[in-house]
């Protein structure tokens, strides 16, 4: 009676308007920083009102506000998002942007900008805020489109929480089209691009690859970035607004509470480097090659990268070269012709390369016109006489090697080489540190008295970095030079065509073979040799019934089905690998994977796909034998170009393999490729998921044709990256 009583007196209280507790309370709080009035005050109103509904519907209580003087760590502290609604990135005062900088680095809360805030460069008399550039990319604003123009925009990762529901393409309208400096794409994760041929009216302020949403997942807080944001139109388009709530939904679930741990330690070696020197060079060069030897064994400590030292690059032809990540010559380059051969075959096909000082000579005795085009193009020029201390000058502030820099430091004593003509007139080049021009007259015997004088730089063509440093004994007495020395190594390293290392491990694929006799190293070598982001582990089933125990899910990253197992399984092990899955273990289905567990309808749903080898019944229905036939010259069109699994592949091409006919296939999978061969299957490569795990699924895949195929290997290595999360 009592719990009548008091269900009764609640409605009634409702009825009468009278609100409780649990419904005046909001989720979390959110922060809008605005800019008011101008050419933008259309759009801010529209996306106030917006919000304003938004908060109510989705529970949440936002606060507006027009400057920065009363946002500190504190202000802060009670936000769970900003909102930066074209509010530009200058002008904030200086404990604002302390404050500011933490949240987004400790990942204290989520953000969401739009437009004005990538005005980044010097304006109304504000100097770049430089942390807020190398946030957004590292970008700098260069020109927009005054007269505004309509514009299509593309998805690039359909599968991100921001575009959920978003139509692959949709029209923009009315907006200026930023355009920068540089690309942010190296340094951001883009989800969204504009068709700038697309543009109404026409319009040549362009940049070409023109990203126009993206994240930047380096920094702990979830943060997203709208180009758009200059018309009120955009809250007539269901496509923007959608993005717009999405990036709420997905934004401010990031804080301090739900990253991972902090720690990223190794279970085993990173990457590999070699490290040359020579003992025959002038005795300045050859001290500072041994003291150079000992830096990069004290930055191994731990075992984090595996590490050679040689003092002979004719030990090392290309074959063996390109095992390396990285390989910094500290005192001298290659010499002869099969060195220097070795040497640009290994640059030219991804190789990293950290020089210095006098690994970069050359004049005109040197007779390598490769390697001066690979230095950007300058020879020796002169140099200062005797080596003695000199002030650098960043100019590449945002630049990830002098990020954490001084502008402008004393490095200890050196012999600096000049070029002509200069690097910097290299448009490939990028100058991170020069000597400033305050240090001339520089020398007492050899006087240098003017000129450009770049000492840091990396090529852009190549994953490269150089150093002018490298004379003598005093090199590595500074804190400051030694930073920039490591920040160098890391950068070159964390610019490796399959991913950076430093931020994962090798993935570890338990490659499981069952019944296969066709299994065997040599089989898959095309697949996996030149795959150095991942160690894998052969399985009969038998063995891999113990992978699927809860003590051993963690042995490994992806889960990779090559198997015909036709035997029955015991139904702890069904259990097993339904939990294991479902939890969130991902897993690649790989031609005969479509066969194993024949018996086992469940794993049907779990693979995605399903070759029956007898009639069969799922859910209810009956299915016919599946059919096979070898030899076959498959064509296959790519059917999604913007997923990331298909990123790099040609959109036709034929391989040559077995095909598969009559197969079951769940609803719901995502289409990647797609056949037109009339006896084969039509969909091919396909992802879906089974509960929380992540699945990709490969049709073709007998062998050994076409594991030689470029555009498989692309496919097996990419849904691998993609199972694995990278």
């Amino acid at each position: 009676m009592k719990r009548i009583f008091t269900l009764v007196t609640l409605l009634f209280l409702c009825a009468a308007g009278l609100s409780t507790d649990i419904a005046a309370s909001p989720a979390y709080k959110v922060l809008v920083l605005t800019e008011r009035g101008g050419q933008h005050g259309g759009f801010t109103d529209a996306a106030l009102k917006w919000l304003k509904i938004q908060s109510k519907m989705r529970n949440f209580e936002f606060t507006e506000i027009n400057n920065t003087q009363s946002v500190n760590e504190k202000f802060l502290s009670q936000f769970k998002l900003v909102i930066q609604l074209d509010y530009p990135p200058y002008g904030w005062s200086g404990e604002a942007e302390k404050a500011f900088i933490r949240y987004i680095d400790e990942g204290r809360g989520g953000w969401i900008g739009f437009h004005h805030a990538t005005l980044l460069g010097e304006f109304d008399g504000y100097p770049m805020w430089h942390w807020f550039s190398d946030f957004m990319g590292g970008i700098r604003f260069r020109n927009y489109i005054a007269a505004k123009a309509d514009a299509t925009v593309r998805i690039e990762d359909a599968e991100h929480p921001v575009m959920k529901g978003v139509n692959p393409n949709f029209t923009v309208p009315d907006d200026e089209w930023y355009t920068f400096d540089m690309n942010p794409r190296p340094n951001v994760h883009v989800l969204a691009n504009v068709d700038e041929s697309t543009y109404n009216p026409a319009s040549d302020i362009k940049m070409g690859d023109h990203p126009v949403v993206w994240i930047n997942p380096h920094k702990p807080a979830r943060n997203v970035y709208f180009l758009m944001g200059h018309s009120q139109k955009l809250f007539d388009t269901n496509d923007f607004k959608t993005m717009f709530g999405n990036a709420i939904e997905w934004a401010s679930s990031s804080g301090a509470e739900s990253l991972p741990y902090a720690g990223a330690y190794a279970r085993h070696y990173r990457f590999k480097t070699l490290v040359y020197y020579s003992d025959n060079v002038e005795e300045a060069h050859r001290k500072f090659a041994e003291q150079g030897v000992e830096f990069f064994r004290r930055l191994n400590y731990g075992d984090g990268f595996h590490l050679d030292i040689t003092k002979s690059l004719a030990d090392y032809p290309y074959e063996k070269m390109k095992e390396y990540d990285v390989v910094v010559m500290l005192n001298s380059a290659p010499t002869a012709a099969d060195e220097r051969e070795a040497f640009q075959k290994y640059m030219e096909n991804g190789g990293g390369w950290m020089g210095f000082h006098a690994a970069a000579y050359n004049d005109r005795k040197t007779k390598w016109p490769w390697f001066v085009d690979f230095l950007g193009g300058g020879v020796f020029y002169c140099n200062n006489w005797p080596p003695q201390p000199a002030g650098l000058s960043v100019d590449f502030p945002a630049h990830p090697v002098t990020k954490n820099l001084p502008e402008y430091f004393i490095a200890p004593e050196s012999e600096w080489y000049q070029w002509s003509p200069s690097p910097r007139k290299n448009k490939d080049v990028d100058i991170l540190v020069s000597l400033s021009a305050d240090n001339y007259p520089i020398g007492i015997k050899d006087v240098v008295r003017y000129g450009d004088y770049p000492v840091v730089w990396t090529n852009k063509k190549y994953r490269m970095i150089y150093l002018n440093m490298g004379h003598g004994d005093d090199e590595f007495t500074d804190a400051t030079q030694k930073l920039l020395f490591v920040n160098a190594f890391r950068w070159v390293v964390s610019k490796h065509k399959n991913g950076d290392p430093l931020k994962s491990e090798k993935i570890r694929l338990a490659f499981i073979s069952g019944m296969n006799p066709r299994f065997n190293a040599e089989l898959y070598a095309p697949l996996l040799d030149n795959f150095p982001g991942v160690t894998w582990s052969a399985y009969t089933n038998e063995e891999s019934q113990e992978l699927f125990r809860q003590g051993n899910k963690n042995k490994y990253d992806v889960i990779v089905f090559h198997d015909i197992c036709l035997d029955e399984i015991p139904e702890s092990t069904r259990q097993d690998i339904v939990k294991v899955i479902s939890e969130g273990k991902p897993v690649l289905i790989l031609h005969d994977g479509l066969l194993t567990y024949n018996k086992w309808p469940e794993f049907a749903k779990i693979a995605g796909m399903k070759y029956f080898m007898s009639r069969q019944e799922i859910d209810g229905k009956e299915y016919n034998v599946s059919t096979y036939k070898h030899n076959q010259d498959i064509p296959v069109r790519v059917a999604d170009k913007k997923h990331f699994i298909t990123q790099g592949m040609d959109e036709e091409f034929t391989v040559h393999d077995e095909i598969y006919g009559n197969l079951w296939q769940s609803p719901d999978i995502h289409v990647l490729w797609t056949t037109s061969h009339p006896e084969s299957t039509t969909d091919v490569m396909y992802t879906h998921r089974y509960g929380k795990g992540k699945v990709a699924g490969i049709v073709m895949g007998h062998g050994p044709d076409v594991f030689h195929d470029k555009n498989y290997r692309l496919a097996f290595q990419r849904s691998i990256l993609w199972l694995a999360g990278e």
